[in-house]
């Protein structure tokens, strides 16, 4: 009986030391399983380089990317380029070009200044460089299937 007592408490310490170096490592990031996911842009046969993507899942988390040289993006949900969750997706682009007005502010007081300044009928203009129903997730026809492998979508927009 003696023997049973004293085993107890190194048999509890080893059971919590267990649990305990379980929930300190962990059993993976607790994030819903991820794919990554890259590819193209192009509109009229050219490169989108300037914009964003976002791939919508409903009542998931989004995705999104900034489009870059060549049109290519990659997706980020949770750390940069981990990817889009598994799943049907809406497509969102939102690529615009925008010229003219003040230079951008580089600094909060640069940015109060502006907002004081009087106010000219020349302000910055806006090109959209992909038609405006590809930029909301209630008027894009885009969708993509993300699957658990690497996933390289384009998207071939036309006018």
């Amino acid at each position: 009986m003696k023997n049973l007592i004293c085993k107890a408490p190194a048999r509890r310490r080893t059971a919590t030391w267990l649990i305990a170096s379980g929930m300190l490592l962990g059993c993976g990031d607790g994030h819903p399983p991820l794919a990554p996911v890259s590819g193209v842009v192009t509109f009229g046969g050219k490169p989108v380089e300037t914009g964003t993507i976002a791939f919508h899942q409903p009542g998931g988390r989004s995705a999104a990317g900034a489009l870059g040289p060549g049109g290519a993006y990659k997706l980020t949900t949770f750390e940069a380029g981990d990817g889009a969750l598994l799943g049907t997706h809406k497509v969102v682009i939102d690529a615009v070009r925008v010229s003219g007005g003040p230079p951008p502010a580089k600094s909060f007081a640069d940015e109060i200044k502006q907002s004081q300044m009087p106010q000219t009928s020349a302000g910055p203009t806006v090109q959209r460089l992909v038609p405006e129903n590809y930029a909301s997730q209630t008027s894009t026809p885009l969708e993509a299937e993300v699957k658990s492998e690497d996933n390289v979508i384009n998207f071939h927009l036309k006018k």
